[in-house]
């Protein structure tokens, strides 16, 4: 299947202006024409690019495997939901840890909350493992696929409206299905700059062609790359030609 496949794979590209500035982000020129120009400022000290490292000790999981939980991964969120109540949520991977007295752990989820019609979404659910062993929840935020929290301010959000969250986890389903993958590597081929591996596929946004949005993680192709979070949009036309338009660092502050 293309999860086990891309799991495996690291997708490396190279530019020129990415070598001086650790990272940038393309706008598409072939895309639909409603682009919406506004972007959410986040504070320039949010989030640090000089090493793995995030504010606040947060270190991003640089090894962490698409759709896959160690097994104590596993029992630390199952035991942290015990008794938590209001939301149904379903663990993907941890995307960074914070040594404390004891460690949060920051998964990825997709859930929902428990009300009727209630619509799926994307979450980072943040884990507190005392010295102990013992687990809670300490915190549930959304990632709103629509207005991602980034760190870059600079690029556009994309097209307004139309956003819809990827299909809802299963032990079967595939985080990142195989067109949008394909749309991936397609879009790969011609960026340069960062070494990414996608995680998992957001949403999509039908437009002429699709939009896929996917939360990667990666690093700058430097002598001394730094392992971030990065969210990626790729546009794939009629014809089946695909690009990125937008890399963008993903801000775990904003969640955490």
């Amino acid at each position: 299947m293309f999860a086990q496949e891309i799991s495996r794979r690291t997708f490396v590209v190279m530019s020129a202006s990415a070598l001086a500035m650790g990272l940038f982000a393309c706008s598409k020129d072939t895309a639909p024409e409603e682009v919406d120009s506004t972007t959410e400022t986040t504070p320039q000290d949010t989030q640090e690019t000089q090493g793995e490292q995030l504010l606040g000790g947060w270190e991003v999981n640089e090894d962490v495997p698409a759709n896959a939980l160690t097994s104590d991964e596993s029992e630390t969120f199952d035991q942290a939901m015990q008794g938590y109540v209001g939301m149904e949520l379903t663990p993907v991977c941890v995307l960074a840890t914070q040594v404390v007295s004891g460690t949060n752990l920051a998964y990825l989820c997709q859930g929902a909350p428990v009300a009727p019609n209630a619509q799926p979404g994307w979450y980072v659910a943040v884990v507190y493992k005392d010295l102990e062993g013992a687990c809670k929840m300490s915190g549930v935020e959304e990632i709103v696929v629509s207005e991602p929290a980034t760190a870059d301010e600079t690029v556009p959000q994309g097209l307004m409206g139309g956003w819809s969250v990827a299909p809802q986890v299963t032990d079967d389903a595939l985080i990142v299905p195989d067109e949008a993958g394909a749309a991936f590597v397609a879009g790969a081929e011609k960026h340069l700059g960062v070494s990414l591996r996608p995680l998992a596929l957001l949403g999509t946004q039908p437009v002429s062609g699709t939009n896929y949005r996917l939360l990667c993680v990666g690093a700058p192709a430097t002598l001394d790359p730094n392992t971030q979070l990065y969210v990626v949009d790729v546009y794939q036309n009629l014809e089946g030609e695909a690009e990125f338009t937008a890399v963008e660092a993903f801000d775990l502050l904003a969640y955490v």
